[in-house]
């Protein structure tokens, strides 16, 4: 991790004071519970949050969170989720897969020989991201939404990452001296939220 950050340190040793642990654990935690904790304390800090996990991608007990909540946590709370494997999984419905695409993140795999490339290209992918903004529409309502995005042509690798932004106050929108910009927003549209699916 050292030396795929190695770069984005050097310039920010005299800047805003962040640093990279050299801490190791000490005990095993269960994943789920882990990934859960851990986006809590990353939604507390500023910019772009992401949250690296190198794992074999298996939970082993976890009693305080489900792989659904972390994913869940991890979209409203805007933590993409990058993933490196120890070990490859066949499972095409692999929750620890379903949690990094969610949230914005990717599944990547490595070996102890090529750990230290596989990071560095994490790394690289991370401060090449773009950041989609739109305008709000005054139809939003609360709840849970999804976006998708596209490029014409093009083969872009494209994650969108969960977000929380406030819905339109009805008093506003119903006060005439209220001046609303004159954007044309996205509309919201009828498809419903998947439920998660069995554990």
């Amino acid at each position: 991790m050292n030396t795929a950050m190695a770069a984005w340190a050097i310039r920010q040793r005299t800047g805003s004071g962040v640093t990279v642990s050299n801490a190791h654990s000490r005990a095993c935690k269960p994943l789920w519970d882990a990934l859960s904790y851990v986006t809590e304390k990353l939604h507390q800090q500023p910019g772009r949050r992401v949250l690296v996990t190198i794992s074999d991608g298996a939970d082993s007990g976890s009693n305080k969170a489900t792989w659904w909540t972390v994913q869940e946590r991890g979209q409203i709370e805007s933590v993409a989720i990058f993933g490196v494997l120890t070990t490859g999984s066949a499972d095409p419905e692999d929750p620890f897969d379903i949690i990094c695409e969610l949230t914005g993140g990717v599944e990547l795999f490595a070996t102890k020989r090529t750990l230290d490339q596989t990071l560095q290209e994490l790394v690289t992918m991370v401060r090449h991201r773009y950041i989609l903004e739109f305008p709000r529409s005054d139809d939003f309502k609360p709840g849970h939404h999804s976006i998708a995005g596209s490029i014409l042509n093009g083969k872009a690798y494209i994650r969108t990452t969960g977000v929380t932004f406030p819905v339109a106050n009805p008093k506003v929108l119903a006060d005439p001296t209220t001046l609303h910009p004159e954007v044309e927003a996205p509309k919201p549209g009828s498809r419903r939220v998947l439920p998660p699916p069995p554990n």
